[in-house]
């Protein structure tokens, strides 16, 4: 499944930028080649310490810039602009501004990473508008709503039969612009 392929992409690993192991950053793909090398899945312990250790270091991150005087959850003065001065994170391929969690965790990423550019999409975005993210470059995990069907088996005719809906989350890996090579898109 695509959630599933999306966790076998989570495997920390190191770089001269990132030493330290970090989960919540995905390397750009080879979809579907790990499974293909051999990797096992992860199992639901440690994807449930994998999403932890991310809680943990999105707190690290606003404690620290909340011991620099920064509150980057609070909304600025000016209409549209961050506590780096950029306008809000935003995904050019769907024409989504994030909001929310996904908006702080995109706008302290950016931050942290040195992104000037907000703007933020999927790796198979980045391929449908002709861009290539570049090779070890790390997703930032943000959550998506996902609508789930209530099913309920029909005591009269057997089948089942959807009586409702319900929202679940799933994970989705972005990439900053500033990541990917080939894209023509407007500022």
């Amino acid at each position: 499944t695509m959630q599933s392929a999306r966790m076998e992409a989570n495997t920390p690993k190191t770089s001269s930028l990132n030493p330290d192991p970090n989960p919540d950053f995905v390397d750009a793909p080879s979809m579907g080649l790990d499974q293909a090398a051999g990797k096992k899945r992860p199992t639901r312990e440690s994807a449930v310490k994998d999403s932890k250790d991310a809680k943990e270091r999105v707190l690290a991150g606003l404690l620290e810039k909340v011991k620099e005087g920064k509150t980057p959850w609070r909304k600025p003065f000016k209409e549209g602009a961050n506590f780096a001065g950029a306008s809000l994170p935003r995904n050019p391929a769907s024409k989504h501004i994030y909001n929310g969690l996904n908006a702080m965790v995109l706008r302290l990423n950016q931050e942290l990473s040195g992104y000037d550019d907000p703007r933020w999409m999927t790796y198979l975005q980045a391929q449908q508008l002709g861009g290539n993210v570049r090779k070890g470059e790390k997703a930032v995990q943000i959550l998506k709503p996902l609508k789930a069907p209530i099913k309920k088996k029909d005591d009269a005719t057997g089948e089942e039969v959807v009586t409702g809906s319900y929202i679940r989350f799933g994970t989705a890996s972005v990439f900053n612009v500033a990541q990917i090579d080939g894209l023509s898109l407007p500022d």
